[in-house]
């Protein structure tokens, strides 16, 4: 799922359905595995973490 997150890890309101399907996902998820962490983060933050840890460990970032 694509949707654009603020900083504090909320889905932005301009995408409810999105809001709507991720909420359920993660009930869904929690019924079934109590235990597991379940985080909301936006696609930019895994992108520009990825590639600040290929650096840091002297690789090429290729995206795939």
């Amino acid at each position: 799922m694509n949707a654009k997150v603020k900083q504090e890890g909320r889905l932005i309101a301009a995408s409810p359905v999105t809001e709507r399907m991720v909420n359920a996902l993660k009930e869904s998820i929690a019924g079934c595995s109590p235990e597991t962490i379940i985080e909301t983060v936006a696609v930019a933050s895994l992108w520009s973490d990825q590639a600040q840890q290929q650096t840091q460990m002297g690789g090429e970032f290729t995206a795939r």
